[in-house]
């Protein structure tokens, strides 16, 4: 079987016919290769429940309101407010 279009009808010598097959092995590697990396890395990183989902936007948003604040309040009352929030 040819590789090559314009080789369509010739004879092929036996290196030709093994480079050829090792492309082809080569190439399925290859390809092979990044399937499992991708079903390996789904795998490997999980992703969280509506539970936690919801858990970690209510932690982003409490920790942004608590930046807010201090970003408005000046020193001492930032330090009082991260000591009440803390307990």
């Amino acid at each position: 079987m040819a590789s090559n279009w314009t080789e369509y009808g010739s004879e092929l010598s036996n290196r030709v016919v093994i480079n050829q097959r090792r492309g082809r092995i080569g190439l399925c590697l290859v390809i092979c290769g990044f399937v499992f990396m991708m079903f390996g890395s789904y795998s490997i990183v999980s992703k969280p429940s509506l539970g936690e989902e919801r858990e970690i936007l209510e932690q982003r948003k409490r920790l942004r309101r608590l930046e807010r604040l201090e970003m408005s309040m000046n020193d001492t009352d930032a330090a009082d407010l991260f000591e009440e929030e803390k307990f």
